[in-house]
């Protein structure tokens, strides 16, 4: 994602400090699910933030693409 909105760098910061905070606690690993449950998500007020019917689909996968850069 070359030209990410507002909401996607939120949410990478987001997912950055989570896990940096499990790897303090002394997690060495965990799924992409249980990341996503312990990462608080940044507004949806942000630009770029899913909304609607099929926000939860959409946060998702832009979820999972952030993760895969990580």
């Amino acid at each position: 994602m070359a030209n990410r909105t507002a909401f996607a760098q939120a949410l990478r910061q987001a997912m950055v400090d989570s896990k940096r905070q499990a790897q303090i606690n002394g997690v060495v690993g965990m799924s992409v699910e249980n990341w996503q449950q312990i990462t608080q998500p940044p507004s949806s007020y942000l630009d770029g933030a899913p909304r609607g019917t099929n926000a939860a689909y959409y946060y998702r996968q832009m979820f999972r693409e952030l993760a895969e850069e990580e």
